[in-house]
């Protein structure tokens, strides 16, 4: 049985082992980041759609390339494919895809069911969206807004509890040569809390705090093909410390619930 998780020596861990995971990895992450500008660079002409999607491509090949080599390094080992980290991956990103859209479709109508409701505006008088707009800004300070507040943070609940449920699928992947997702969903099993409160140092802090760092550097950038190169870039910079304590703080917690090998069938006779 997994012993206790504690969360400080998970999240020392995490940061420690993920910092040091960057060294070996430093030339996949320039890549990543040149191919996250180049593509954000073709996103500002919408008639280089071909190009979009090559570089697109490009770029997520680049990002598992990078997530696995900080796997090997995490995990001391050479295991591991391309193709098998893709294939998880893949499978993760459109099964939340899959609930997001769900949670944000049912906000979406429960808010405008509680927009109807507290009368603040007549929406089968179609108005315009302006009005519709100033409606939805006083909607907050009502009960009715409190409502869809709860709606909303229920859904992100729902959001964070599969994420921390699926936390070690990408080690167990590498680790096994072979894409692994929901064969890992019983091993984080009761230990939710210290897991979320290791995710907010290790995964949430870091991702606000990059992401805003991009926002505000990147906002002085010229609306060229040169500043939307230049924001693509910047945006893996600033979000590097995300990208190396979230995978240091899965590995961590794999060596911390991986299963015990299976015992080797008796011989017979």
């Amino acid at each position: 049985m997994a012993e206790p998780i504690q969360t400080r020596s998970l999240i020392a861990e995490a940061w420690r082992s993920g910092l040091a995971a960057l060294a070996p990895n430093a030339l996949w992450l320039v890549l990543f980041a040149l191919l996250m500008g180049g593509w954000n660079a073709s996103t500002a002409d919408a008639g280089r759609i071909a190009i979009t999607a090559v570089l697109a491509g490009l770029a997520f090949a680049a990002g598992v390339r990078l997530s696995l080599g900080l796997y090997r390094s995490l995990l001391s080992t050479h295991s591991g494919t391309l193709l098998s980290l893709a294939h998880a991956n893949l499978a993760v990103a459109l099964g939340f895809g899959f609930i997001a859209f769900f949670i944000l479709f049912f906000c979406g109508a429960f808010g405008v069911m509680m927009l109807h409701l507290s009368g603040l505006v007549d929406l089968a008088a179609e108005p315009d969206a302006a009005t519709v707009s100033a409606a939805q800004a006083r909607l907050y300070g009502t009960p009715y807004g409190a409502a869809l507040i709860l709606v909303a943070l229920a859904g992100a609940a729902a959001l964070a509890f599969v994420s921390l449920r699926l936390l070690i699928f990408a080690p167990i992947t590498v680790a096994a040569s072979k894409a692994n997702v929901f064969r890992t969903w019983p091993l984080t099993k009761g230990r939710l809390l210290p897991l979320a409160l290791a995710a907010l140092a290790t995964y949430a802090a870091p991702l606000v705090a990059g992401l805003i760092a991009a926002r505000l550097v990147g906002a002085h950038l010229p609306e060229t093909i040169a500043g939307y190169f230049g924001r693509g870039v910047l945006l893996v910079i600033f979000l590097t410390p995300f990208l190396l304590a979230g995978h240091g703080f899965a590995a961590a917690t794999y060596h911390r619930l991986k299963p015990e090998p299976e015992p080797a069938p008796a011989e017979v006779g």
